[in-house]
């Protein structure tokens, strides 16, 4: 009975011993996978130093990161076996997330109309010109017939049209890097975006959030509205791809196509956006006002938005955000 007793008990060792190992050997992989993912993650968002001459790891550190504690990380992560000589040229690897954060700023384009700023650090409203710095926190908000043109610490644009409230929620950058951060929301009114194509990794944000919905991008062409009204948010794609979450889902949104979400719902189905009506026959040059035009209707179509600029890029339009019903 011992002897039989005994024989069980070793097997129940065995048994257990096997799933032990089983159990390493999963954790073991489960960890290499881990490892792997948090490379690759890490290596699309490193920002790559080129060392200069004279450099250490204590200056690159106070430098660039938001803490000196992380040498230390940084000698580990790049191999480094002298961390007070540094080869001239040398590339090191830092993760964005290491970065100080710095605060950035929006230049003011052009200004058509009224225009006013409630500026965050002093809280009071001054009217905005061209040239004007706005900074995190500030408020934009534009009269009837009137728009602004603002210009971000990545080369990105946004016109803010006729009607509309926009707060710049973030606006950092990664110490002295390429590194930006862009957050802002809509309350109401129309943005359209000219956002600068991410070739840098993905340190990069550019967002516009508003009470509906929320955009994110890495180089596109698109426009957002908000109506408080309907409590609506309307979403086109000119170019690229925007991300848009409400309602706890996100929508992709490729170049052609738009959709809207209501505040506490996800994003509709995109759908196709209608194409522009032919204006071949509009004279080249126009010198008197009030200025018409006439053209073929769009089918489908209820209603037409028109902007004037004096250039094709449109990037300062004379009028914007003018509703023209056929």
């Amino acid at each position: 009975m011992d002897r039989q007793y005994e024989g069980m008990k070793m097997h129940t060792i065995l048994q257990t011993a096997t799933r032990l190992g089983s159990a390493r050997r999963s954790m073991h992989a489960l960890l290499l996978f881990l490892t792997l993912l948090f490379a690759n993650t890490a290596q699309a968002q490193e920002w790559h130093y080129t060392v200069r001459p004279g450099d250490n790891l204590w200056d690159v550190s106070t430098r660039y990161l938001s803490a000196v504690d992380y040498w230390p990380k940084l000698q580990a992560l790049n191999g480094v076996t002298d961390p007070e000589h540094l080869p001239p040229g040398t590339k090191l690897r830092i993760p964005v997330a290491w970065l100080k954060r710095l605060p950035a700023k929006a230049l003011v384009l052009a200004v058509q109309g009224q225009v006013q700023a409630l500026i965050a650090s002093t809280n009071k409203r001054v009217a905005v010109d061209p040239g004007l710095f706005l900074h995190q926190g500030d408020i934009l908000g534009t009269g009837p017939d009137s728009n602004v043109t603002l210009k971000f610490a990545d080369g990105s644009r946004v016109l803010l049209q006729a009607d509309s409230e926009l707060r710049l929620a973030i606006l950092n950058a990664r110490g002295q890097t390429p590194f930006v951060e862009t957050r802002s929301r809509l309350e109401k009114g129309r943005a359209d975006s000219e956002v600068t194509p991410r070739t840098t990794g993905a340190g990069n944000r550019y967002e516009i959030w508003t009470p509906a919905a929320h955009s994110a991008v890495r180089g596109t062409r698109y426009r957002i509205s908000m109506d408080p009204t309907t409590a609506t948010s309307r979403l086109e794609v000119l170019e690229g791809r925007v991300e848009l979450q409400g309602g706890r889902k996100t929508r992709s949104i490729p170049k052609g196509f738009g959709t809207l979400a209501e505040t506490g719902k996800p994003p509709l189905v995109p759908v196709a956006l209608l194409p522009p009506p032919p204006l071949g026959e509009l004279p080249p040059l126009v010198s008197r006002v009030p200025i018409r035009w006439s053209f073929p209707a769009v089918p489908e179509a209820a209603a037409y938005r028109a902007q004037v600029a004096p250039n094709e890029q449109f990037g300062f339009p004379l009028k914007a955000g003018q509703s023209c019903y056929r």
